[in-house]
């Protein structure tokens, strides 16, 4: 696997953890100040939102509202995108001491990595909260698989690809917005 990293901008926030790429920018939430950040891609801060989240880890866009982790209240929240209000909030599916990390709207549904259950799920949002899948995650930590934006605090960029692709990764100990340009090779 060759990987080479581009530091692009420093993000807003003291602590980095989640992120979400749009046609409008990126959206990074900061797991000390609990903030979500919508930031051009040449890193001009164009919204900050202060939300309810606790300690948050995972952020998604359904088009219309944001979902945030509130990793430490084992929740899920759905909020306002130009607010910041909670507009509903949801239990995290088989919490621990902690809740979901990662998030990724997908074909309508939620998918929500969840590391103390090892399990990722595919949840129905129309009417409520329905879990309609469960897999069991491919390592014991479901931060990331493919489709959600990574996140990392790690000292190394993190990849999960099979194949070229580009991926935006926060990395909280230098504030650093990078992009992993991953290629890895099947033997």
């Amino acid at each position: 696997m060759t990987i080479q990293v581009e530091t692009v901008f420093q993000a807003p926030g003291p602590q980095p953890n989640g992120m979400q790429a749009t046609a409008e920018g990126l959206w990074i939430l900061d797991q000390i100040t609990n903030q979500v950040h919508l930031v051009s891609y040449a890193g001009k801060v164009l919204r900050t939102l202060e939300t309810a989240s606790n300690k948050g880890s995972g952020i998604t866009d359904d088009g219309d509202a944001l979902w945030l982790t509130s990793t430490y209240s084992r929740e899920i929240l759905k909020i306002d995108r130009n607010t910041g209000e909670t507009l509903a909030s949801f239990p995290s599916p088989d919490p621990s001491a902690t809740g979901a990390h990662g998030l990724e709207w997908h074909a309508g549904k939620l998918w929500v990595a969840n590391p103390p259950s090892a399990t990722i799920y595919q949840v129905d949002v129309s009417h409520g909260f329905e879990i309609v899948h469960r897999f069991p995650a491919p390592a014991t930590a479901p931060t990331a698989s493919p489709g959600m934006a990574t996140t990392s605090g790690a000292s190394r960029p993190i990849c999960a690809a099979s194949s070229t692709s580009i991926r935006p990764t926060v990395r909280s100990s230098a504030r650093s917005i990078c992009l992993n340009h991953c290629q890895s090779r099947m033997a």
